[in-house]
């Protein structure tokens, strides 16, 4: 069949008209399809950007988390929550801090203060010099803030000065009274300060020699661990002495650590 001129003009545009719409329909599905797998990744596990410009990875949806249970269970903690464990550092103790939680606890004489394990554990250099101040200011009959003091620097014996403060509280002179430490009980007046006599405390030994029983119990297991430190020797004639103390309660302390040490 054959067209006029005028017919087959409109059969051109009219097949261009057709084929540039295909065009479109296609560059559109395209545009569709990319979209669509950006959204997939998206949620499959790629990383992608919060607002503040921090970058993030996304988890799948089918992803399992148990095996990072532990690590969200962290993310999602409170920030008041720290480990018992944590240094100074981590918990961001300065030694003023630790000090300042020293001081708290032996005015209110709470030997349960959960700071015990947390702001005084790690303590720093600083901190241990002040302890030692702190104890040397306290009145000799003031048996447990001593003894305190003495556990406290005990636990974390690292220095020479951690051993020479130890092993010079082992050496001191007995406490005679609770009253007054150079007079025996009954010219003394007897006051008692208090916590550590009682039932099982008889006549108040273990309250008189607390110091030194917290003494003896820091040293036994620095010493095995230290076997060729310099001081062991006198640290063993410390503990000889006062396996002969007339404070039965230091005495038989002081017979069991030798035992131990020489096993």
């Amino acid at each position: 069949m054959l067209y006029s001129k005028k017919s087959w003009w409109k059969i051109v545009i009219g097949g261009g008209v057709v084929v540039l719409a295909g065009m479109i329909w296609a560059l559109s599905a395209n545009n569709g399809s990319t979209t669509t797998v950006h959204d997939d990744k998206v949620s499959s596990g790629t990383k992608s950007v919060t607002g503040d410009g921090q970058e993030i990875q996304q988890p799948s949806v089918g992803d399992s988390i148990s095996g990072d249970s532990n690590q969200t269970a962290n993310v999602a903690a409170s920030p008041d929550q720290v480990n018992d464990d944590r240094s100074p550092e981590a918990l961001n103790v300065s030694p003023s801090v630790q000090v300042r939680a020293f001081d708290e606890i032996i005015r209110t004489k709470n030997d349960n203060d959960p700071r015990l394990d947390t702001t005084l554990k790690n303590l720093a250099p600083e901190t241990k010099a002040q302890l030692r101040t702190r104890y040397e200011s306290f009145p000799r009959e003031r048996r447990n803030a001593r003894g305190l003091t003495v556990f406290l620097i005990g636990r974390e014996m690292a220095t020479n000065d951690d051993v020479a403060f130890i092993s010079a509280v082992l050496d001191e002179a007995p406490c005679l009274s609770l009253g007054d430490c150079s007079k025996p009980p009954q010219e003394s007046g007897e006051a008692h300060e208090g916590i550590h006599a009682g039932e099982g405390d008889q006549g108040g030994e273990v309250s008189l020699a607390y110091p030194q029983l917290v003494a003896v119990r820091m040293l036994v297991p620095w010493l095995k661990k230290n076997p060729e430190h310099p001081s062991r020797a006198s640290i063993i004639a410390d503990l000889e002495r006062a396996a002969k103390s007339e404070n039965s309660a230091l005495s038989s302390a002081a017979a069991a650590a030798l035992s131990q040490l020489r096993r």
